[in-house]
């Protein structure tokens, strides 16, 4: 079996993403009825599917270099559920920004946005990092949290720009065209640090 490289990293990410649009709108058909009223916690089992779908292809590529690679599904799982209700608690209740924040005034969109990106990066690297770090990559795994802050604001950013129907004529190929760009932004810029830095060679401590 090759070893993991970033345009494998990078697919599972795209994959993972296009993969959980189909379980995110099973569970809405399964608990139509039961996600809460309040925004932000009716989002949550969603992007909890988002994260466990999107965890569960990664831990699958990274199945050679983790010891217990469902601790990897878990906890990307978590992490974005989590963050998507602390993200949400800032900008909606106390910013006081609706959802759909990028038809807001640039300057209120670009704070939701990086609010959004920023958050995203800090629970879900922090919890990688976690995994990586018990796997026995240590010290360079600290990189992690950094970069996948860099490329989960960068990713949401050019996402939600063309997901915009005035930046494109066809708000579907926007939407499409700006998950596919996301994921490539978010995907390379991990996959580098962790193909090149963390995982070979795998720096280990006793």
């Amino acid at each position: 079996m090759d070893n993991l490289n970033v345009k494998r990293w990078t697919g599972a990410f795209i994959g993972g993403l296009f993969l959980s649009g189909i379980v995110q709108g099973i569970v809405q058909d399964i608990l139509p009825d039961l996600l809460p009223e309040k925004p932000v916690m009716a989002l949550f089992p969603l992007d909890l599917s988002l994260g466990l779908t999107i965890g569960a292809i990664q831990a699958f590529v990274l199945r050679r270099y983790l010891v217990r690679a469902w601790i990897w599904v878990v906890a990307t799982g978590v992490a974005v559920a989590a963050a998507e209700v602390v993200a949400g608690f800032i900008l909606h209740d106390t910013m006081g920004l609706k959802f759909g924040f990028y038809r807001s005034p640039m300057p209120e969109a670009l704070t939701a946005l990086f609010i959004v990106g920023v958050t995203l990066g800090v629970c879900l690297g922090s919890a990688q990092w976690l995994v990586l770090f018990q796997a026995g990559y240590r010290l360079r795994s600290l990189l992690w949290i950094p970069v996948t802050i860099i490329g989960c604001t960068a990713a949401i950013a050019v996402a939600d720009y063309l997901a915009v129907p005035e930046a494109m004529l066809m708000s579907f190929l926007g939407l499409l065209v700006g998950l596919i760009l996301g994921g490539v932004i978010y995907g390379v810029l991990t996959g580098l640090v962790l193909t090149k830095f963390i995982l070979n060679p795998k720096d280990t401590q006793s």
